[in-house]
């Protein structure tokens, strides 16, 4: 290590001990009552200056990649461990290309006039709040962010709206202390490489959204369009953004140090497929008459509970379900969406399900890559076809039995449901559903297809081009890997349908490769096809354990606005619970299951006003509720009314079903568990339990109030009850 290395390791070194001493979290008052606190306390500083350190050794090593201008790889193994903050701004430059790229603002002194001009102003000042709370460093973030839009806008002739999400994209980059120019060079990069075209309503990035989830989890993706809650809707400020429009800040460097290493721009839509899967049972357990609006914002909030700590998971996740989805769609979309040129896709919109491009298939057939999928394929064609040959192992479905025999497609259908069960879903085959290339013939296996989709059987495809395509592609070797092979027949079978179908080559041939793969990602062919095998093994042990993780972070914020606006709510017949009957033979701590002997004139009940509606499903989970019984509260005029008897740590809750909304109902009762003083229940009605409450007064029992429900589970619930109240009382 020369001496300038040495001495900007001193330099980083005592200005982090300095950042750890000012931000190390302090003791108790007072001096340290045994030895070993103060050993302790010494550990944690002997392990704070291991630690700087270990950062100041990485942050030199770094700088030194950067400044020899090692490859990407090798910044990113320096990585694995985590980014440096004081390198984040460098590192950020080279895995978006920008180091070597001309000052193309430096020389502009326009003015700021651009067509919404005020609006950009007002966006960038909201980023700026966003990324510090200094006056003035807002201040000059914010007239920095609105000359690179400005500037923006006007050379690439584009109208600036908040929609476009510059000024998200623009506020982690500035937060960073990059200049201008970099600035500037850096948003374009993003913006041509890893943000979508057509992102608005309609768009092909939310095509490709709705299949892969269709791909991945079939029967959320049937709820979310049943309930008219489109991608779009959500998808958009995700898309623009790379989520900087609902994560903090810091929670954003901390996506993009992993997001701009990997250099793959089709990762953000396994990002937001991690998210909204992981979301499914809040979206399930919320009414079906939940306004579409109520929903989406759901949605939309969920990243809003990251962490910085969650991100590892979120990308484990997110390339755990990018190696189980084939990988034709990269090319499929890729030009189109981030290419340098608008090439249409052969994608058709709205199709039926994800396309494979044959090539893929047959690699995986075999055994040519080491890709995580294996297909398992459905050969829809006629049984005279299929007779002459067909890949080992496929299993025919004559999909003319559909219409001419609905027994026997539905015996097939049955043979095919169980060799899913068998050896299908995460771990196993996924279904290629393989047609003879030609349009008329086809049309009954997409509606074979349909069928499939309907159960909610995931990691369906279908093979693009057919029997014919994989005849051309397959040439010579057709017939090592076809079964019962007639070269004679399928040959005649492929010219007959030369002249009628014209198959062009596929898609890969029809494009330039050059340009596809150079903008495919950094790691698609290293990582996603060399090494998609390890990946999915390395991920695939735990990837339900981080899945669950993150699932119940993110439940966390939509709970919690549901629960949060009723916990300590004063309610109904408050008032009416200070004054009560005085009761002066009762024994203190009074807690009994005994015969309900009282007369119905002693009976007082507290009713009230209606009060808010809450979701029973999501308040029942929440945290802070350790029971839940289903009940029948009887109300002082005799009606029965459906509820719920909850408890927690503190309190019993009733929560009665509004009748009026289905899976809602509003909480008529919250009783300190201290306040119980007698749990009775008839002799003859063991079921009806009656709940006392009041107060000791001078050495007498004051009862101000009951409650009485009808419990099909009786003991359990009393038993649960007697137990919470003893952890009360202790």
């Amino acid at each position: 290590m020369d001496d300038k290395t040495e001495e900007l390791s001193d330099d980083f070194l005592k200005e982090i001990e300095e950042v750890l001493q000012e931000t190390s979290i302090e003791g108790e008052e007072g001096e340290p009552k045994e030895n070993e606190t103060a050993t302790e306390a010494t550990g944690a500083d002997t392990n704070g200056i291991q630690e700087a350190k270990n950062i100041s050794d990485l942050t030199v090593s770094i700088q030194s990649a950067l400044a020899k201008n090692e490859d990407l790889e090798v910044l990113r193994e320096l990585c694995s461990a985590g980014v440096p903050p004081l390198v984040r701004g460098d590192l950020w430059r080279a895995f978006l290309g920008v180091n070597r790229r001309p000052d193309a603002i430096g020389s502009w002194n326009g003015p700021l006039d651009c067509e919404n001009q005020s609006l950009i102003h007002q966006d960038t000042i909201s980023q700026a709040i966003r990324c510090t709370q200094s006056e003035e460093t807002q201040v000059g973030l914010s007239t920095t962010m609105e000359e690179v839009i400005s500037f923006y806008s006007k050379s690439r002739n584009v109208t600036y709206t908040t929609e476009t999400g510059w000024a998200e994209l623009l506020s982690p980059l500035a937060s960073l202390g990059l200049s201008k120019s970099d600035l500037f060079n850096c948003l374009y990069v993003l913006l041509a490489k890893f943000i979508p075209r057509d992102c608005r309503g309609g768009g092909r990035p939310f095509d490709l959204f709705r299949l892969l989830l269709l791909y991945h989890d079939p029967n959320l993706c049937s709820i979310l369009d049943t309930r008219k809650l489109y991608p779009h809707l959500y998808l958009q400020p995700w898309l623009r953004s790379i989520f900087s429009s609902q994560c903090s800040v810091g929670v954003v460097h901390t996506l993009w140090d992993l997001y701009l290493m990997e250099r793959d721009p089709f990762l953000v839509f396994f990002l937001a497929l991690v998210m909204v899967i992981n979301a499914k049972e809040l979206i399930q357990e919320t009414p079906v008459d939940t306004p579409v609006d109520d929903l989406n914002s759901m949605i939309l909030t969920l990243p809003q509970q990251l962490t910085s700590e969650d991100i590892t998971d979120l990308f484990s996740l997110a390339q755990y379900y990018a190696v189980r989805t084939p990988q034709s769609f990269r090319k499929d979309y890729h030009n189109m969406l981030f290419g340098t040129s608008r090439s249409v896709s052969s994608v058709s919109t709205g199709a039926l399900c994800l396309p494979v491009q044959m090539q893929e298939v047959i690699d995986s057939l075999t055994n040519e890559t080491a890709a995580g999928i294996k297909y398992f394929i459905v050969d829809c064609r006629p049984l005279q076809h299929f007779s002459a040959g067909h890949i080992q192992g496929a299993m025919h479905m004559d999909t003319d039995l559909l219409l001419h025999s609905p027994k026997d497609f539905s015996t097939a259908m049955d043979r095919l449901c169980d060799r899913i069960k068998q050896n299908g879903g995460e771990n196993g085959e996924h279904l290629c559903f393989l047609g003879s290339g030609r349009e008329q013939e086809d049309q009954y296996m997409n509606m074979v297809l349909a069928k499939f989709l309907q159960q909610s059987v995931p990691y369906i495809s279908i093979a693009r081009g057919g029997f014919l395509e994989m005849l051309r592609l397959l040439g010579a070797r057709a017939g090592q890997l076809l079964e019962d092979f007639d070269s004679e027949l399928c040959h005649q079978l492929y010219e007959d349908s030369r002249a009628s179908s014209n198959p062009s080559p596929s898609r890969s041939d029809c494009n330039s490769d050059s340009d596809t793969e150079a903008h495919l990602g950094y790691y698609y062919k290293q990582r996603l096809q060399e090494k998609s095998a390890q990946i999915y093994t390395s991920l695939a042990a735990g990837w339900r354990d981080r899945s669950q993780r993150l699932r119940v972070r993110m439940g966390e914020l939509w709970k919690s606005r549901q629960v949060a606006a009723y916990k300590q709510r004063p309610l109904a017949g408050e008032e009416k619970k200070k004054n009560g009957r005085r009761y002066h033979n009762l024994p203190e701590n009074v807690f009994v299951i005994a015969d309900d002997e009282e007369e119905e004139g002693e009976r007082e009940e507290v009713g009230g006003a209606e009060s808010e509606l809450v979701n029973i499903s999501l308040y029942s989970t929440s945290p802070e509720i350790l029971h839940s019984f289903p009940c029948t509260e009887v109300t002082d005029t005799g009606h029965m009314a459906t509820s719920h008897l909850l408890l927690t740590s503190k309190d019993l809750i009733i929560l009665r079903e509004a009748p009026d909304r289905a899976g809602w109902g509003r909480i008529k009762h919250r009783e300190n568990l201290l306040t119980i003083l007698k749990i009775t229940a008839k002799k003859h009605h063991p079921d009806i339990v009656t709940f006392k409450f009041g107060h000791h007064d001078n050495g007498a029992i004051v009862l101000t109030h009951q409650i009485r429900v009808r419990l099909p589970n009786t003991r359990k619930a009393t038993e649960a009850i007697r137990n919470t109240v003893e952890q009360a009382n202790k």
